[in-house]
Parts: structure tokens; C-alpha cells; sequence
């Protein structure tokens, strides 16, 4: 049984992979733009936020983070948007 779980809106450019000690982001097609990454919990109080990359991987950390549902929102240029679900079990 994977201990983690994960929901995800698809965009075409934007991908996300999530582990049970971290989530993957990768934009691709957008050389320049300028993204950023929410994680949110239930409360809607941001836990993480910061800048993300377009040329290569960007590996979001867990394991510093408690067990429970957490939400997160990628937002770019363009008005792009991206949220998803990640439930980390310990």
C-alpha cells in the first residue's frame, strides 16, 4: 500500500509526481516563466511557499511536514494554474 496519495489537475505543461518524502514539479514549454508553488493545510494557512523553476526539476521536501491532507496551487504566467491534494500518512 503506497502511504501516500496525491490529486492532481493535469496541464499540459506542468507535471507532478509525488513520493512519500517528496513532490517532483516539472514545467516544461516555458523557458523564462516565472512560477510559483503553495502548500496549504486544511486551515488554509500557507506552509510553504517559493519560486519554482523552468529548466529543470523541482523537488518540494515532505518529510518535515505532519501527517494529514494538504493542498497545493502552482501559479505561472498567464493566469496558468494548477492545484492538487497530497495526503502524507507517517
Amino acid at each position: 500500500v503506497n502511504p501516500v496519495q496525491l490529486d492532481e489537475r493535469n496541464h499540459s505543461n506542468i507535471e507532478v509526481f509525488q513520493t512519500p518524502e517528496k513532490l517532483e514539479i516539472e514545467i516544461r514549454n516555458d523557458p523564462g516563466g516565472k512560477y510559483k508553488f503553495s502548500l496549504l493545510d486544511l486551515l488554509g494557512n500557507v506552509v510553504l511557499e517559493r519560486a519554482l523553476n523552468t529548466d529543470q526539476k523541482n523537488i518540494i521536501p515532505l518529510s518535515t511536514f505532519n501527517s494529514g491532507c494538504y493542498l497545493y496551487g502552482i501559479t505561472g504566467p498567464g493566469n496558468a494554474f494548477e492545484t492538487g491534494k497530497a495526503l502524507i500518512i507517517r
